[in-house]
C-alpha cells in the first residue's frame, strides 16, 4: 500500500511537471501526451488502490491502463526521434554559423586595411593577406614558406628581434615598429602587433601578426621633433621659455628654457603656477598680481617686466607675457604665455645708460670750456682792438670776434640742450642775430631783423658753419647794405623742401649792387668764406639775387650730418 502512495505521488508529480513542461518548452503535443498518460495511469492506480475488483478489466479505463506500458514505449520512441532530429538540426545549424563565421572571417583578413601574416613556428610564413602584397611588392606565392626577414632594412640592432622572439614564443603578445625594405628597395615604416596561435590545449601552433603602415606618420613625428628641437634651439639661444597653466586642475607645464631661468633642470620638478608666483620679487608682487587681475577681468593679454629671486638668491629681470582662455560664462580656463629672461639686457641698459650719462656730462664740460675758451680770445681781441687808433684794423678784430661768438653761441646752445648732438636752429639764429645787432649797432642808422623761421635741428657739424655764413652775411650788410640810410630791414627765413633739405634765405633791403655782380670774383674773404664753407661744409647750393638790396638763399641736407649722442 505504501509503495503504490509513493508511485501515485511521483505520477502526480510527472503530471505536474508535464504542464510546465507545455507552457515553456518545445513540441508541446508530446508533453501533453506524457500529461494524459501520467493521468490515466494516476487514475487507474487510484482506483485499483480503492477497489481491486472494480472494472480492473471490463471498464474502459482498465482496457486503457493494460496498454499504457506500450503507449510509454511508444512515447519514449517519440521523444528519442524528436530529440535526435532537434540534435542534428543544432549541429547542422553550427556548422552552418560555423561556416557563415568562417567566411566572414576570411573575406575581413583578405579585405583588411592591416597586413596580417600567419608563420609556423620557425618564422616560415604560412599566410598573407592581399595588402602585404600591396604594402611590400612581393607576391603571395613568393613569400609563403620563407622568413619575414627578407623585409629587414638592416637599420635595426638584432637585440630588438630577439626580445621579440622571447616575448613571443612565451605565449605572450610584442608590441613594436619596424623599418623595413620594400621588394623595390624604399624604406617603410610599420607598426605590428604579433602573438601566438594556440591549440585546444594551450599549446602554440602559429603566430600571427597584424601590421600597419606608418611611414606618413613617422615623417610627421620627424618634422615635429625636428620643429620642437628648432624651437627649443630659438627658446635657449633668446632665453625665451614657454609656460601654460590649466585653472581648472590646476595643472602646470614649463619647457625647458622656462625651468632653466627658473634656475633648475629641465624636469627637476614638478611645474607649478604656486612655486611661479613664489618667486617674483616681493617688491614687484603687488604690481604683477594687481595688472594680471586687470588684464584677465578686461579678457586683454598681459605683458609685465619683473624681478625673480632664484632659489640660490640669484636676481634676474624676466619680461613675461600672457593670454588667456574663457569658457562660456566669461571664467578663465587656461592660461599660456612666454618668459624671456632680459637680465642681460637690463643690465646692458644701465651700464649703457651710466656710460651715457659720463658721455653727456663729458660733452657738457667739453662745450662748456669750449665756449669759456672762445669768450677768453674774444676778450683778448676786444682788448687788443680797443687799443688800436687804426679804424681798419680794429674792423677786422670785430669781425674775427663775431666769427668766435658765433662758434661759441653753438657750444653754449649744445650745453644748453637736453639732446647734446644738435641745436634749434630758429632760437640759434634769434641769438646770434641779436649779438651782431648789438655789435655793429649805428646811432644813425636803426637796422631791424624780421624773422620767419621754423623750428628745426641740426648737427653741431652743420649749425658751426650755418653760423659763420649767417655771421659773414650779416655783418656785410650791417657794413656796406645801409650806408648813408637811416632805417634797414634784414630778413631771415627758414624752411624744410619736400625733398627734406633746409633752405636759410638771408636778405637785405639795402642799396644792392650792379647787375653784373658776379659773387665768385670778389676778392672780400668774407664772401669767399661763405662760398667755400656752403659747399665744401655743408655741401649745398648757394644762390645770390641782387634785384633789389642782397638775397643769399642757401639749400642743404642734413641727412649727412650724424648724431654724437
Amino acid at each position: 500500500m505504501t509503495v503504490d502512495i509513493i508511485i501515485i505521488t511521483l505520477q502526480i508529480a510527472m503530471v505536474l511537471v508535464s504542464l510546465f513542461m507545455i507552457k515553456v518548452a518545445r513540441y508541446q503535443f508530446v508533453w501533453i501526451l506524457v500529461a494524459l498518460t501520467a493521468i490515466l495511469k494516476t487514475v487507474g492506480n487510484i482506483i485499483q488502490i480503492s477497489n481491486s475488483e472494480y472494472l480492473l478489466f471490463n471498464s474502459v479505463i482498465g482496457k486503457l491502463i493494460n496498454f499504457i506500458p506500450i503507449i510509454n514505449l511508444l512515447l519514449i520512441l517519440i521523444i528519442f526521434i524528436l530529440f535526435y532530429r532537434l540534435y542534428k538540426s543544432r549541429e547542422l545549424s553550427e556548422i552552418t554559423s560555423l561556416k557563415d563565421n568562417l567566411l566572414t572571417l576570411s573575406t575581413a583578413i583578405e579585405q583588411s586595411p592591416s597586413i596580417v601574416v600567419i608563420t609556423d613556428l620557425q618564422g616560415n610564413i604560412e599566410y598573407v593577406n592581399p595588402k602585404f602584397t600591396e604594402q611590400t611588392g612581393y607576391e603571395k606565392d613568393e613569400v609563403i614558406g620563407r622568413n619575414p626577414r627578407i623585409l629587414k632594412s638592416g637599420h635595426f640592432h638584432d637585440n630588438i628581434y630577439k626580445e621579440m622572439w622571447k616575448t613571443i614564443s612565451t605565449g605572450g603578445e610584442w608590441r613594436g615598429e619596424f623599418h623595413n625594405k620594400k621588394k623595390n628597395g624604399n624604406f617603410y615604416w610599420e607598426s605590428a602587433s604579433i602573438s601566438s596561435i594556440k591549440d585546444s590545449s594551450g599549446k602554440v601552433k602559429h603566430y600571427l601578426a597584424v601590421k600597419e603602415d606608418i611611414t606618413e606618420r613617422k615623417k610627421i613625428e620627424d618634422i615635429l621633433k625636428k620643429s620642437e628641437k628648432r624651437l627649443m634651439d630659438v627658446q635657449r639661444v633668446a632665453h625665451i621659455g614657454t609656460w601654460e597653466w590649466d585653472s581648472n586642475n590646476n595643472e602646470a607645464f614649463w619647457s625647458d628654457e622656462n625651468y632653466r631661468i627658473m634656475g633648475f633642470e629641465p624636469g627637476e620638478i614638478e611645474a607649478s603656477h604656486e612655486l611661479f608666483q613664489s618667486f617674483i620679487h616681493p617688491d614687484d608682487k603687488e604690481r604683477v598680481f594687481k595688472a594680471a587681475d586687470k588684464s584677465r577681468a578686461d579678457h586683454k593679454e598681459n605683458s609685465e617686466i619683473f624681478r625673480i629671486i632664484l632659489r640660490d638668491g640669484t636676481v634676474k629681470y624676466v619680461n613675461d607675457w600672457s593670454y588667456y582662455s574663457y569658457d562660456n560664462d566669461g571664467k578663465l580656463t587656461y592660461s599660456t604665455g612666454m618668459m624671456q629672461d632680459i637680465t642681460f639686457k637690463v643690465e646692458s641698459e644701465k651700464k649703457l645708460k651710466s656710460s651715457l650719462e659720463e658721455k653727456k656730462a663729458l660733452l657738457r664740460e667739453l662745450y662748456h670750456r669750449t665756449k669759456n675758451n672762445m669768450q677768453v680770445i674774444s676778450a683778448m681781441l676786444n682788448l687788443s682792438a680797443s687799443r688800436l687808433d687804426d679804424d681798419h684794423v680794429s674792423e677786422v678784430f670785430t669781425d674775427l670776434d663775431n666769427r668766435i661768438q658765433s662758434m661759441s653761441l653753438v657750444h653754449e646752445k649744445l650745453y644748453q640742450s637736453q639732446n647734446l648732438s644738435s641745436i634749434n636752429l630758429k632760437e640759434y639764429i634769434t641769438d646770434l642775430c641779436s649779438s651782431l645787432l648789438s655789435s655793429y649797432y649805428r646811432k644813425n642808422c636803426d637796422v631791424s631783423f624780421k624773422f620767419s623761421l621754423k623750428n628745426i635741428s641740426v648737427s653741431i657739424d652743420a649749425a658751426i658753419p650755418l653760423g659763420l655764413i649767417i655771421n659773414e652775411l650779416v655783418s656785410n650788410s650791417f657794413k656796406h647794405a645801409f650806408t648813408n640810410r637811416n632805417v634797414g630791414e634784414i630778413s631771415i627765413n627758414l624752411i624744410t623742401n619736400a625733398n627734406s633739405t633746409i633752405n636759410i634765405e638771408i636778405a637785405d633791403n639795402g642799396i644792392g649792387a650792379e647787375s653784373h655782380f658776379d659773387i665768385t670774383k670778389q676778392e672780400s674773404i668774407g664772401l669767399q668764406t661763405v662760398i667755400s664753407i656752403a659747399e665744401n661744409q655743408l655741401h649745398g647750393i648757394l644762390h645770390l639775387d641782387t634785384d633789389s638790396g642782397f638775397r643769399y638763399s642757401i639749400e642743404f641736407s642734413n641727412d649727412i650730418f650724424k648724431a654724437r649722442v
